[in-house]
């Protein structure tokens, strides 16, 4: 009788496996509050675009602004972030599959125009680039963007496929090294990365974008890899790294940004042209 209940005292305090598709709540919230901020990101930017509102496409006056094929990347990439996370019905898994497919080959062909000067007439397909700052080549997005999107594309094509998820972890760290650091320039003023004195700059807003993006997309990956070994409502150590390393940069930037007494670097660079 009272191994009968010993067996049933341990059997109630062992963790019970549940279904593929649960996770920590949390976790769950902020893959799609980033895959939300990065597709409202990129639909502010087109509709900038569309009406020619300057501040939606560059938040700061002078700065460079987000270029259309950007702003419909970022569009893509945050419907596929949300679409993969889903991972019921299948569909929404072509489908978001289809998304990166097209932001890495968008990322890849822009680079490729970099690399090889090639002139494939993608820069002004949607709209005809009319702005000064820091726009060597109308309407096309930065090197590092275009790096940015190829990594990033390339990390949620293969985000379902278990046997790859350390490439398509190694890929978004770029995307979010890439984001962090320009974000950080100019919450620094640092005129090699908010001006063109090395290469064409990150927008402001891409890079915040990328920074939401990039996070979700490693907690993404990470949810695949325990979803089926961690209670439910448990975060694990890598997750708590990244929602840290994540509010980290982004009180950093904020704080940057308001710090500063002397006018923005991009600024002077740009009034002693």
């Amino acid at each position: 009788m009272s191994s009968t209940l010993h067996e049933s005292s341990q059997s109630d305090h062992q963790d019970v496996p549940y279904k593929p598709g649960a996770a920590a709540p949390l976790t769950t919230l902020v893959i799609r509050l980033a895959a939300s901020v990065t597709l409202l990101t990129g639909l502010s930017v087109l509709a900038g675009w569309v009406w020619d509102v300057p501040l939606l496409k560059s938040v700061l006056p002078g700065a460079v602004e987000m270029k259309a094929n950007t702003s419909l990347a970022l569009i893509a990439a945050g419907a596929a972030l949300w679409m993969l996370d889903f991972q019921r019905p299948v569909v929404f898994q072509y489908g978001g599959q289809a998304l990166a497919l097209f932001v890495c080959v968008l990322g890849l062909a822009t680079l490729g125009q970099y690399l090889f000067d090639w002139r494939l007439g993608i820069d002004e397909l949607l709209f005809l680039d009319r702005q000064g700052a820091y726009n060597a080549i109308r309407g096309r997005m930065s090197p590092y963007s275009a790096v940015a999107f190829a990594c990033i594309g390339l990390a949620l094509l293969i985000l379902p496929r278990s046997g790859l998820r350390s490439p398509a972890f190694l890929a978004t760290a770029v995307t979010l090294i890439i984001g962090t650091l320009s974000a950080i320039g100019y919450a620094w003023n640092a005129s090699e990365l908010t001006t063109d004195v090395v290469l064409p700059p990150v927008a402001v807003n891409t890079a915040a974008a990328f920074i939401f993006l990039s996070t979700g997309t490693l907690l993404a990956i990470h949810k695949r890899m325990t979803q089926q070994t961690v209670s439910p409502f448990t975060m694990t150590s890598m997750e708590g790294k990244i929602l840290t390393g994540f509010v980290g940069a982004f009180c950093c930037w904020r704080s940057g940004e308001d710090s500063p007494t002397r006018p923005p670097r991009f600024l002077q660079a740009r009034h002693n042209r």
